[in-house]
């Protein structure tokens, strides 16, 4: 009689072991993170706010600009750039509306994986990306679009609140926050993953940054494989200095 409730014990712990390294396979499958990456506090119930001021995650690029020029127009959006642009012509502000960011500066807005600590594979990486000119809302000090393969794929804003009340409402929300880094807080459901960047030192105010996790995933695997590649490349050079040396 012993050895059976031992067997069956046994039984038990074995599917609970392989439930928990399936559920772990199957978040790789679903593209919500990557071999190797640790699992995050279990997502909350509360769906992540995708849309803020119109702009809504995943949306086509052309489409954010419609929005943006019709705020502008409107006179709900104001741009923040001290570079005079063309607010009145509407082709002409198109042209303008998406500038030059350093990948350096770049990629220390919200990034916090592997896969972008690499200067080189950032540079190949940062020429895929559109990013907007800063502007401001009625409900905002700041946003900025930032596009993957011409679609929205992370709003970065200043709040107009502290700190402390941005936090609280966001536990109240969603719950206790998982933090990767220090400094940074962290939510996240199914589709979509909310960062915030604490004040501090280097940052006056906090910032808040929403991103739509099956872009973000496709991003970081094509950031791993420009780094992978420019590594490869790096060590064959090496080696082939070996060999004729």
């Amino acid at each position: 009689m012993l050895s059976v409730v031992v067997k069956i014990l046994g039984l038990v712990a074995s599917v609970v072991l392989c439930l928990t390294a399936c559920g772990g396979a199957w978040s790789i499958f679903r593209g919500e993170r990557l071999p190797g990456e640790v699992v995050a506090r279990p997502e909350g119930q509360t769906p992540i706010e995708r849309t803020i001021d119109n702009f809504t995650l995943g949306m086509a690029q052309e489409e954010a600009f419609a929005q943006f020029a019709a705020g502008i127009q409107q006179h709900t959006l104001t741009v923040l750039s001290r570079v005079a642009m063309p607010l009145d012509r509407l082709e002409a502000l198109q042209e303008h509306w998406i500038t030059h960011v350093p990948p350096r500066a770049f990629f220390t807005q919200g990034f916090t994986e592997g896969e972008f600590t690499d200067r080189r594979s950032n540079e190949d990486i940062a020429q895929k990306f559109a990013v907007s000119v800063a502007f401001k809302s009625q409900t905002t000090q700041s946003l900025t679009l930032n596009f993957y393969q011409a679609k929205l794929f992370k709003i970065d804003v200043v709040p107009l609140v502290q700190y402390a009340v941005v936090q609280q409402a966001f536990k109240e929300t969603y719950g206790i926050p998982h933090t990767p880094l220090p400094g940074v807080e962290e939510w996240r459901d199914r589709i979509t993953l909310l960062r915030v960047l604490k004040p501090g030192r280097f940052l006056k105010d906090s910032m808040l940054f929403y991103i739509d996790r099956p872009l973000y995933t496709r991003l970081r695997r094509d950031a791993g494989a420009i780094k992978h590649a420019l590594e490869d490349e790096e060590h064959r050079h090496k080696s082939t200095l070996l060999q004729q040396g």
